[in-house]
């Protein structure tokens, strides 16, 4: 979660952190029998020395904890 939020509450540095248009919802996602699809872009992971974004997929299951609903709601709420 760390690569995603912002360090404290008064840090605030775009570069870093994730934001509004950093995530991309895809509900019609059709492979491998996934209901959905959310991508994150991680703008500096913990992994990339070179300082390179990474996406990273989260797949839906249709079942009632679904991340890519969850994450569908809060985008929906957030407007």
């Amino acid at each position: 979660m760390g690569e995603l939020l912002a360090r404290g509450k008064a840090v605030f540095n775009p570069q870093y952190m994730l934001l509004a248009w950093d995530i991309v919802v895809d509900m019609a996602y059709p492979v491998g029998g996934a209901e959905g699809v959310a991508r994150f872009q991680l703008k500096s992971p913990k992994e990339d020395k070179a300082n390179q974004s990474l996406i990273v997929d989260v797949f839906g299951t249709g079942g009632n904890i679904c991340p890519v609903q969850a994450v569908w709601k809060w985008i929906q709420a957030a407007g």
